[in-house]
């Protein structure tokens, strides 16, 4: 009895020492692998998702008893197609969540604005036209019972890596159109003045001090128009909405809001319910005051990062006699946040604000990011609503020759290299290249941006404060 218990003892201790050189061999593993390039195409990554478009198919190859149950794309046919493309892909991926990437969940709403009905009638033949219906977003499971035990590194490089052989094996299938990892974008800041940080005493915010209104001659078209019933989505980290320069330019949603106080308009003093100029939480609802697509579940597009702010109120801070005036003073800023708790901003974030803009009214959208790496999720979204909303973009901001067609030996910037963006790069006080701006022939136009110094004559905005 005695030589069974030792033996007992052995061979636990046997498998405790196996699992630590388990361990230990993972652990060797992952240091090797860590090569400079993975590394960087890991950092590049907002997490283990993979973006997937299967190629259009005709839908009218259903069969009749599928028809009978879903009519040609009714949500009852979306709902079956997309049970078929997640039944097929768990042949080929163990374990995974699916979700499609343009399932937005205000297609119920209501709104009696003929140009809101409009785009949503476009939209739905974009759908259509550009197969949006089988853009799907993958989520890999981990079934990795030593988490634990493995820091937060090595989990990350053991994801990246699941996701990378997952890609190149949907790669090879003929069904697909395209695989990709769910790619993070850089917003594009280069705010270093002291008055934008908040750290100096005073700055006379006028006309006269902010000499890129002057640049553009923007005086000149106030007395024709100040951005009068346009609506721009500022894409980016939020907007801090009870900025008092901008609480009265920020869209509210028409669908959701009413006229509460009866004075002909829609805007933030119908939510505002004790009246002291600030959206409290308890008068903040989903999707009122705009969106935001960085994380699930999440309903607040408050701005705590600065640069969506900061990229609001040179678009339309209202012309007041008080603080900045925007160049359209007039225009609507429809806030759709992208970047996560986190603060990073993913081409998934991206690509689902861009649609909801479109449908949801906006004449024009801004975005203020960008990578090197080509965004096919992005462009779908940008060639769904072309003719219905302006896209604009950075050009980006590090001193570099970007190429419009982007060949193997050239270097670009996306989106704002795709045609259907008008790219935008930073011109200084003397008319000269703001020492940041990428420049080149996917440069589209370029505006007042930036300083002559690193320190003097930067473009003054709104901040969080």
């Amino acid at each position: 009895m005695q030589g069974e218990g030792i033996l007992k003892q052995i061979l636990k201790l046997g498998i405790l020492i196996s699992c630590i050189l388990s361990l230990s061999s993972i652990n060797f593993l992952l240091a090797d692998s860590r090569d400079y390039k993975f590394q960087h195409w890991c950092d590049g990554l907002e997490d283990s998702e993979i973006i997937i478009k299967f190629k259009n198919e005709n839908p009218l190859m259903q069969t009749q008893a599928d028809l009978r149950i879903a009519p040609n794309f009714s949500k009852q046919f979306l709902a079956l197609q997309k049970n078929k493309d997640l039944n097929y892909l768990k042949k080929q991926i163990n374990d995974l969540e699916l979700e499609g990437l343009f399932d937005l969940d205000d297609e119920n709403q209501i709104n009696a604005d003929p140009k809101f009905s409009l785009r949503r009638n476009r939209f739905r033949k974009s759908r259509v036209i550009y197969n949006l219906d089988r853009i799907y977003s993958i989520k890999l499971k981990s079934n990795n019972y030593f988490q634990s035990l493995i820091s937060k590194d090595q989990l990350k490089i053991m994801a990246c890596k699941e996701v990378y052989k997952n890609i190149k094996k949907l790669e090879k299938d003929p069904k697909v159109e395209y695989v990709l990892p769910n790619r993070m974008l850089k917003i594009q800041a280069e705010i270093t003045d002291d008055y934008y940080k908040n750290t100096s005493s005073s700055w006379p915010f006028n006309y006269e001090s902010q000499w890129g209104l002057k640049k553009i001659n923007a005086d000149k078209v106030w007395s024709k128009t100040q951005g009068e019933r346009t609506i721009v989505a500022v894409i980016d980290s939020g907007v801090n909405y009870n900025h008092p320069d901008l609480w009265n330019n920020i869209w509210v949603n028409p669908s959701l809001v009413r006229d509460v106080n009866r004075d002909g308009k829609k805007n933030l003093d119908d939510l505002d319910l004790n009246q002291n100029k600030k959206i409290d939480s308890n008068e903040l609802k989903a999707n009122t005051i705009g969106f935001n697509t960085g994380f699930k579940g999440a309903m607040d597009p408050m701005d705590y990062v600065g640069h969506g702010t900061h990229v609001a109120g040179i678009i339309a801070a209202v012309a007041d006699g008080k603080g900045l005036v925007g160049v359209a003073p007039s225009a609507k800023i429809m806030i759709i946040r992208v970047n996560s708790n986190s603060g990073a901003i993913s081409e998934k974030a991206v690509a689902r604000a861009i649609l909801l803009a479109a449908k949801n009214g906006a004449d024009v959208a801004n975005l203020s990011m960008g990578t090197s790496y080509k965004l096919p999720l992005i462009y779908d979204a940008i060639q769904s609503v072309k003719d219905q909303m302006v896209v604009v973009a950075a050009a980006g901001n590090y001193n570099q020759n970007i190429s419009a067609d982007a060949p193997q030996i050239s270097r670009s910037f996306y989106p704002a290299a795709y045609d259907e963006v008008i790219s935008v790069a930073a011109i200084t006080q003397t008319e000269q290249k703001a020492f940041f701006s990428n420049y080149g022939s996917a440069v589209d136009i370029a505006a007042p941006g930036g300083s002559d110094s690193r320190i003097d004559k930067n473009i003054i905005s709104t901040d969080l404060t």
